[in-house]
This record gives structure tokens, sequence and C-alpha cells, in this order.
């Protein structure tokens, strides 16, 4: 079903492989697949609504619920609907080791953190119907994620961006910033058109979507390498697009380019979030940065450095090592990355345009590698 959704021909014949000259229809007739079949059959009547099941099932097991959606059966209440509950749950193993952080198997244990300020922010944005609409089912695909985790950092990323919006002049909010003693419960973007790059799951944008106010002007656009048959169902809803592109591509710039400037012309200021982007795909977000100059704000948070191969490109940074032994080697670099893509950004501002760029850390965030580097065109 998620590929015929996504466009796979149906109707024609295999024109090589082990089922030459059958027709989708034929296979499944073949191998008694009264699944396929059914669902076909709905399909050539046109008959997109009529649920198709092999065997009559007359309700979902316990603790799972039929997604309206995709007809997949999911585990319903969500992960997210236990967000508090997980959370109380690592504070109360905190507690009870001692004030020492616990958890995680392997030679490297896992880090648990258990701060939860931006997850109360969310909590509490709208008045809890902002975190209510992220339990639906139709948020069923962030399951498997370690929402906690996830939360805080796009969390801390949605709070730079605010910060840009102030910058720029573009938010009434004189409350919004992204330092850590930020007290601001709610995001509240305005006439903002944002770009999640590497979205991945979406996040970022469905946090986003979900405290995104009615009547407002904003617009969200996600683009990640998955199929687009692949990704969860909020990433094509409403003010949300999902865009299946490779950023490496160098044809992505003029396309990039041109969304921008029809969101633009519709009254929206461009802003670019990079969230935890990997390797050379942070340097990718701040050439977007450099050689669009209708986007307006740049929200990068790095994450792992690009391979060896990949350093011996670059200009103006090396690995070191740090000078007390006793710093982590992995983080000491990571922040010297971190240093180097500030400086990027620093340089892609023409002699006429007024720069901005900042970098900081975000504690809130439930991860060591908490940096943001925050850039503005003015």
């Amino acid at each position: 079903e998620k590929l015929i959704a996504a466009g796979a021909s149906w109707e024609e014949k295999f024109e090589s492989g082990a089922y030459v000259g059958l027709s989708a229809m034929d296979v499944a007739i073949k191998y008694d697949n009264k699944l396929v079949v059914a669902l076909l059959e709905n399909l050539s009547k046109k008959d997109y609504c009529q649920r198709v099941a092999a065997n009559e099932k007359s309700e979902p097991r316990k603790g799972w619920q039929l997604c309206p959606i995709c007809n997949m059966e999911v585990r319903f209440p969500t992960k997210m609907s236990r967000l508090e509950s997980d959370q109380e749950c690592i504070e109360k193993a905190f507690q009870n080791n001692n004030g020492e952080h616990v958890g995680g198997k392997g030679k490297k244990k896992q880090k648990k953190y258990t701060s939860r300020k931006y997850m109360d922010q969310l909590l509490a944005h709208s008045n809890g119907e902002a975190y209510k609409k992220l339990c639906g089912i139709e948020y069923h695909d962030m399951e498997n994620m370690r929402l906690r985790k996830e939360i805080s950092e796009s969390y801390g990323v949605l709070h730079a961006v605010q910060e840009c919006c102030v910058s720029l002049g573009i938010s009434t909010s004189n409350k919004a910033t992204s330092s850590s003693n930020n007290n601001n419960n709610n995001i509240n973007l305005e006439n903002i058109f944002l770009i999640d790059l590497c979205s991945g799951k979406g996040v970022t944008t469905a946090l986003c979507a979900a405290c995104d106010v009615e009547g407002s002007n904003n617009y969200f656009l996600a683009i990640d390498k998955m199929l687009s048959h692949t990704i969860p169902h909020f990433l094509n809803e409403g003010k949300v697009h999902y865009l299946s592109r490779d950023i490496m591509a160098e044809a992505m710039f003029a396309e990039v380019a041109d969304i921008v400037r029809d969101q633009t012309r519709q009254g929206r200021t461009c802003i670019l979030v990079g969230m935890h982007l990997c390797g050379l795909l942070s340097d990718r977000a701040i050439d977007f940065f450099e050689r669009v100059s209708e986007i307006k704000g740049l929200v990068l948070s790095p994450c792992c450095l690009p391979k060896k191969t990949e350093q011996r490109q670059l200009t103006g940074f090396k690995k070191g090592k740090p000078e007390n032994g006793a710093e982590d080697a992995e983080l000491y670099n990571y922040f010297k990355w971190s240093d180097y893509l500030k400086g990027r950004v620093e340089g892609c501002y023409p002699g006429g345009d007024v720069s901005d760029v900042r970098l900081y850390r975000d504690d809130e965030m439930h991860t060591e590698k908490n940096a943001i580097i925050v850039g503005v065109r003015r």
C-alpha cells in the first residue's frame, strides 16, 4: 500500500526478472495472496476507502490500534504519551543511585539526563494542546525514538530559531532567547519559512507544526533522503511538506533557492535548521546559507566530525589533542569542529550584509554534543 501511495505502478506487467510478463495481480493470484488481491481489486474499483484484510479481524490486539491513515496495527497509546512517566522513572532511578547517572550497557554506558525544562515547556504549550496533538496515532512513527533526548535537542534549536526572529525584527515576542536562562514557555514563530535540513523522522518539524497557532503565516519544509512512502504521516499535512532529496547534489542549490524565493514572496522569512548534522552535512548547511541570500537565519547543531579522508578537504580544520589529559578527546574535537563551523558562518557575509553569529552550549539538551551556532543575515 505504501509503495502504491508513493507512485509505484501496479497495473503494468513486469518487464524483467522472475515475473516477466505478469502483472501484480497475476503474481498475487499465483501465490494466493488474498490481501494483495483484495487491495488491487479495490484500487481497480477506485475504492480507496475500503479496508483490506486477508482475515477478518474484529479488533486489534490489546494495546494496539489500527492507524486510519496506513491501515497498520500500531501500539497505542504511543510512546509519546508516556513521556512524563518515563521522565519520572529516570528521576527516581537517579535519586536511588545517589545522584549518579545510570543506565546503558556495554563498555561505554549511556548517560541518563534528568533535565526536564524543555519537556515541561512542551507539556505546558497552548495549555497542553500541542503535546496532545503529538500523542495522536498519526505520530506513531516516532515510537522507536529516544523521545526525551530528541525533544530536548529540537526544543533547544527552536529557541535559537526564535532568537533569530527577534534579531531579524519579525517577532513581537520580547522574551525570546535561546540562552539557558530562558523562562519563556512557548515557541512563538511568526511569518517563518523553516527548512529542517536532514530531518530524519522529523521531530523538529513535528514540534513546529504542533506548536503553530491557527491562522499563522508559517510554513515548514523537511528535507531528507528517505523515500516519500517511508516518512511519518505528519510530514505531509497542513503547513508541513516533505522533500525527498540528497542535499549533497549540486542541483539542490537552485531548487532550494527557487523554493525560498517563492516563500519569501508570500511574506515569510526563511530560517534554515540543521539538527545534529553528521560530518560534512554541517558544512553543506553553511553552503546553503552562503549561496542562497534569501535565507536570513541559520541554526546549526553539529554532530560527529567528518571522516578522516573528508577532513583533508577542509581548510582550517585539523583534529587535535586536549592539553588536559583528563578531557575527553572526542568532545574536545567536537567543540573544535563547532568553532570551525562558526568561523565558516562568519565568512558567509559579503561587505554589505550585517552579520550576527554566535556559538554557545545548551545544557538543557540531553547530550554532551550540545553546541548551537546561530547566524543571522540582516
